[in-house]
């Protein structure tokens, strides 16, 4: 994307004219076929990591054991582990707005 805003930004110096290339350009790769198909991935995705993230506390609490020697249960180990290893999947390959999806 970057390439194309300094490749538009080199062809015209008409900040009007290199204003509407950049926006009829953004226009036809987010209406393509190509950021449909992407969309739909990451959608289910989405749909996979929030169930292997919902199965794997679901083990957490499961395996769940007090111990009498510690004051806290290992369940709140477990799962920070697994809610932070989610959070390093999502994150380098997301916008930041499908976090809060």
């Amino acid at each position: 994307m970057f390439v194309l805003q300094n490749d538009i930004e080199i062809s015209t110096t008409d900040e009007a004219q290199r204003t509407e290339l950049f926006n009829e350009f953004e226009m036809t790769i987010n209406n393509s076929e190509l950021a449909h198909g992407m969309q739909e991935l990451l959608g289910a995705y989405l749909a996979l990591e929030r169930y292997f993230l919902e199965e794997s506390v679901n083990k957490a609490l499961g395996m769940d054991a007090l111990d009498p020697d510690q004051q806290t249960s290992s369940m709140v180990d477990d799962v920070f582990f697994i809610v932070q290893k989610c959070i390093r999947y999502i994150l380098p390959d997301l916008c930041i707005q499908y976090v809060y999806y």
